[in-house]
């Protein structure tokens, strides 16, 4: 039987493959399409893509956001570690805080530039950084807290 834990964590992982999936759809296939097309048909398709598409990735987002909070408040012991300077001194607390950094860094761009074909590759760049910090801070349980 699964845990509930366990089950967060295979939520999290498939929002995070199928958020990077997101993204490389839009990185290979929606942005070339808009830059071959003369600009006011490129910008119409792009736009017509994003209202399409958009949905999914805000809801693989959320739900990244969501579980990864969880599971970072489940790692450290509660929200209020992220508060101290001390945690960010350890090997641990420096790996999370640019991670963190990144996700700021791609919700914003999100939110605030997204699916502009000149510079999808932003975003797509940070959530393979995240992805690979990710794993950094999984497959070493020994990071000093």
């Amino acid at each position: 039987m699964l845990s509930y834990y366990r089950l967060i964590v295979y939520a999290h992982i498939l929002a995070a493959i199928f958020f990077t999936g997101y993204l490389l759809f839009w990185v290979t296939t929606v942005g070339p399409i808009g830059k071959r097309l003369d600009r006011i048909r490129g910008a119409r398709i792009i736009d017509e893509m994003r209202l399409k598409f958009s949905g999914l990735g805000w809801s693989a987002l959320a739900v990244l956001v969501l579980t990864g909070s969880y599971l970072t408040s489940h790692r450290i012991g509660g929200f209020g570690e992220l508060l101290s300077w001390q945690f960010f001194s350890t090997s641990f607390g420096q790996l999370l805080g640019v991670k963190l950094f990144l996700v700021l860094v791609l919700l914003i761009h999100e939110m605030f530039i997204g699916a502009k074909a000149a510079v999808v590759r932003i975003g797509f760049t940070c959530a393979l950084l995240v992805v690979g910090l990710s794993v950094l801070i999984v497959r070493n349980p020994g990071l000093a807290f």
